[in-house]
């Protein structure tokens, strides 16, 4: 006997970014380089400048906290096949958005909130 009823959806995802907010944005990068990954220095329009790196085919984003407490600051972003989809299943489980899909320079993307507060990047593939 099944002790569900609804049928499970099976959506494939894949780890795409991380963002880290840290102390002293010039140590984690040489740590992270110790690591084997190589930064540039990025600045989209009047944001923070930030250094970003592949590892695989993850992207790790270095911010600098400005103070900020840095626990608790991470994002991370997964590529999806259907943003709608995707989408869907997190409202029925009563997530909310941060930001509502929409297309942008990295293409079709949301932001929804984990039960945290964490934001949790979502981009079409």
């Amino acid at each position: 006997m099944r002790c569900c009823k609804h049928k499970r959806m099976m959506i494939k995802i894949a780890l795409n970014l991380i963002v880290l907010k840290v102390a002293d944005i010039e140590v984690s990068v040489r740590f992270y380089e110790a690591l084997g990954m190589t930064f540039k220095r990025e600045q989209h329009g009047e944001g923070p400048v930030h250094f970003s790196g592949s590892a695989g085919s993850v992207l790790l984003e270095l911010y600098p906290s400005k103070g900020e407490t840095v626990a608790g600051t991470t994002r991370i972003g997964f590529s999806v096949f259907s943003l709608a989809e995707v989408v869907e299943a997190l409202l029925k489980v009563g997530a909310s958005l941060a930001s509502p899909p929409r297309c942008g320079p990295w293409g079709e993307r949301a932001v929804a909130v984990d039960p945290d507060g964490h934001r949790v990047e979502l981009v079409q593939v």
